[in-house]
């Protein structure tokens, strides 16, 4: 098998990231794209595990993850699946064979209405949280006030670094409200008795004891963009998806990034109007010629480039094979055209 080690024009991360959630993926099609992935030298696989309409990653401290998490109804159809311990190992070791690191993601403290379901005592209003069949950005969140979440994430995450030996953990971070904090007593009584300015600061409450806990352990923590603004203190590597503002911030801050601008990287976007997938009529379009036409910026700390594919109307792997090829490929040409040499951040921002 060809070496998928890093080449001197080639940047550290090459990365693809599948979305299990929203419809689940069997392991028979992971380990197709990791096959691909190798093939085309991308060496990290990010594995998008829990959110809104699911949990797939089994914790033995909480089964309800998934005897009540990993389903839904919609309609008339059964969505649902999980991946045991023994699947999730043999999946490492088939990747590490190939030169590919898989990321996991746990994403909090919000898309977790999944893990609510299941664990009323998590939320805020003290009640089970439906598992939602639509999209979107939904108010329930962990709740900073209920002394379970704590505990609760401390089960979670020893059982992600124990399956998962990858120097890095992604912890979400993304797309959270804060009216259930905003009007939770239990939350509330937190900001007094911590003397926090606002509602922000129970994003770190939450967050920062679980980049603790990951750092304790060797590895490093990733957030999605958004955490630049709820933990800035915090010491984690930035995925950018909203364009290329939060690598730069990130630069600023002297953190490392990673770019994946959904505008250019999103393989969920269909490639025309024409695409027969439902959401083309209100997704934007991202086509080949497109993508060949990213330039990365000239900042310090991007560690390389990344492709997101969520699965919100990709029913299954004929439909995801339909969105991710051929554009996997402009994906890794341009990962492997590192750009040099990286200029300071102060000459990018005037």
């Amino acid at each position: 098998m060809s070496s998928n080690k890093q080449h001197c024009n080639s940047y550290e991360w090459r990365g693809f990231m599948l979305d299990c959630v929203r419809h689940f993926m069997p392991i028979s099609f992971i380990k197709e794209i990791l096959d691909q992935m190798a093939r085309l030298k991308l060496n990290r696989f990010h594995w998008h595990l829990t959110d809104d309409q699911g949990w797939r990653l089994p914790i033995k401290a909480r089964p309800l993850l998934i005897e009540k998490a990993s389903t839904r109804i919609d309609g008339d159809h059964f969505i649902g699946g999980f991946y045991t311990e023994e699947q999730i190992r043999d999946l490492v070791k088939y990747a590490e064979a190939r030169d590919i690191v898989i990321v996991p993601e746990i994403d909090i403290p919000g898309h977790v209405c999944a893990a609510l379901h299941a664990y009323p005592s998590l939320s805020c209003p003290g009640h089970e949280t439906r598992i939602p069949n639509t999209w979107g950005i939904f108010e329930d969140v962990l709740c900073a006030g209920s002394g379970e979440t704590a505990i609760f994430l401390n089960d979670v995450f020893e059982t992600v670094l124990d399956l998962f030996p990858s120097p890095w953990i992604h912890i979400g971070g993304d797309e959270v409200k804060d009216d259930r904090w905003k009007n939770c007593p239990k939350c509330q009584k937190v900001i007094s008795d911590n003397n926090y300015p606002s509602e922000r600061s129970l994003y770190s409450h939450i967050l920062s004891p679980i980049c603790q806990l990951i750092r304790s352990h060797g590895r490093s923590v990733i957030g999605w963009d958004e955490m630049l603004e709820s933990c800035p203190q915090e010491d984690i590597i930035i995925m950018s998806w909203r364009g290329e503002e939060g690598a730069i911030e990130a630069s600023k801050q002297g953190k490392k990034s990673i770019l994946c601008p959904h505008e250019y990287f999103y393989l969920d976007y269909p490639e025309s109007k024409d695409d027969p997938i439902p959401g083309a009529d209100w997704m934007p379009t991202l086509s080949v010629e497109k993508m060949k036409t990213y330039e990365v910026p000239k900042i310090e700390g991007i560690l390389g480039l990344q492709s997101n594919l969520w699965t919100e109307e990709l029913l299954g792997p004929k439909e995801a094979r339909h969105r991710i090829f051929p554009r996997l490929e402009t994906l890794a040409k341009k990962c492997h055209q590192k750009t040099s040499p990286q200029l300071k951040t102060s000459e990018k921002v005037n």
